[in-house]
């Protein structure tokens, strides 16, 4: 069961907490109160959201890659520059995503695919270096999930105290071509940090309980808090893996959802105090019949 909590209050459950949305709402006050710049903007979470999830083979699919706040509305675009990959994998072959565009709120990416199957569509970003002054800590650890490690471990830091951060972003979804679904989601797509859906992440239905694997590296990563959200929701849903790295995610109603991940930790480098992973899956649950 999952239990809502009073402003500034949380208290997690063994099956997660739902979380106002209000703390989205503090993110965005608290970075223009300090004029943060779009390498700051750009920590929040990136998906790729295609335009259906669902099409027939031969029709053309839009992939919108933008990095925001509020799901599911465009908001900032990637830097071409920072896209290290960017590929689709359908009946056993990889291929890049090519047909690539600008928007002034999203990378877009046209793929018309050619075969029948399920689609593994993957997006990874290039290191960037994140700098954040001491009073916006507290937003953004909530803002991510952070750990009760995480949150000692800053705690514990002596004055005067520093964040930099270098982050990479990893990103995937799913897209049924065709009637003829294969299983290929069960292949892990190799990210960095990885979100793997544990069910045909096309094939959802409301009321479903859906089980994601979490690793890093390709090891598992355990006590790793995952959220899920709804497009036009307010609550954000938390959950946190088990020792296996798996969590289990309830998908309430019909709609279109982000899965993320943010995995925090103490940096091994010089010069900078964290290093992070940043993973999202996007999918759909289509109408109960």
């Amino acid at each position: 069961m999952t239990m809502r909590r009073s402003p500034g209050h949380e208290r997690p459950t063994p099956a997660g907490i739902v979380r106002p949305r209000r703390y989205r709402f503090a993110l965005v006050a608290a970075v223009a109160a300090v004029a943060l710049t779009a390498s700051h903007v750009d920590a929040h979470d990136t998906w790729l959201l295609p335009s259906s999830l669902r099409v027939p083979v031969g029709q053309r699919v839009t992939l919108h890659l933008t990095s925001g706040v509020l799901f599911a509305a465009d908001d900032f675009a990637i830097n071409a520059g920072r896209i290290l990959r960017a590929d689709v994998r359908l009946a056993g072959a990889t291929r890049p995503l090519g047909n690539r565009s600008q928007s002034d709120n999203a990378t877009l990416y046209r793929w018309t695919p050619a075969t029948a199957g399920v689609a593994a569509l993957a997006v990874e970003l290039a290191p960037k270096v994140l700098t954040l002054e001491p009073e916006l800590i507290g937003v953004y650890l909530d803002e991510i999930g952070a750990t009760r490690e995480v949150r000692a471990a800053w705690d514990a830091m002596p004055a005067p105290k520093k964040w930099r951060e270098e982050y990479v972003k990893h990103a995937a979804t799913f897209v049924r071509v065709g009637n003829s679904p294969d299983a290929g989601w069960t292949v892990p797509l190799g990210l960095g940090f990885e979100l793997q859906p544990l069910a045909d992440p096309t094939a959802l239905a409301p009321g479903q309980a859906l089980d994601v694997r979490v690793s890093r590296g390709g090891n598992a990563v355990a006590a790793q808090p995952v959220t899920l959200r709804r497009e036009g929701d307010t609550t954000i849903t938390v959950v946190t893996t088990d020792a296996t790295g798996r969590a289990t995610l309830r998908l309430a109603r019909e709609g279109r959802y982000l899965i993320a991940a943010t995995n925090l930790r103490r940096a091994s480098r010089k010069n900078l105090e964290w290093e992070s992973d940043f993973a999202t899956l996007t999918l759909a649950v289509a109408p109960a019949r």
